[in-house]
């Protein structure tokens, strides 16, 4: 896949809007996060390597394994996975209005992957990578 072409500010601002959105669906969600300054700069951090990285997409799954693996150590449970996609790939939307299906389903597949490492369930299939 070619490098995408988003702002700037895609990953802070996608950031920003994803945990507006997941602590609007899921208020006791703020409760697992140290404070809004880390998790914004750790969020930031981790798409921004993401998108370094689009065009090779053994080493994302890697990134993204390795990621899930610590967030299941802080009591993710699969509620707030299938919550959590969906905000996430709200703010996507919003970092980035009018994504190609072929953006948008690196999106899609990043987090299936990602969620499949936070369950356990490292059997995501990186469709939207190539």
């Amino acid at each position: 896949m070619p490098r995408l072409a988003l702002p700037e500010t895609f990953p802070r601002d996608c950031a920003h809007a994803f945990y507006a959105e997941l602590f609007r669906l899921i208020p006791m969600a703020e409760q697992m996060f140290r404070s809004e300054e880390h998790m914004q700069r750790m969020f930031t951090t981790a798409l921004s390597v993401m998108l370094r990285d689009s065009g090779n997409p053994d080493k994302i799954k890697t990134e993204l394994r390795h990621l899930g693996e610590r967030h299941r150590n802080f009591g993710v449970l699969p509620i707030h996975l299938k919550i959590g996609r969906q905000a996430f790939l709200s703010a996507v939307e919003q970092a980035a209005p009018g994504l190609s299906d072929h953006e948008r389903a690196f999106f899609e597949s990043a987090f299936d992957e990602l969620s499949a490492a936070m369950s356990g369930n490292d059997t995501a299939n990186m469709t939207g990578y190539h």
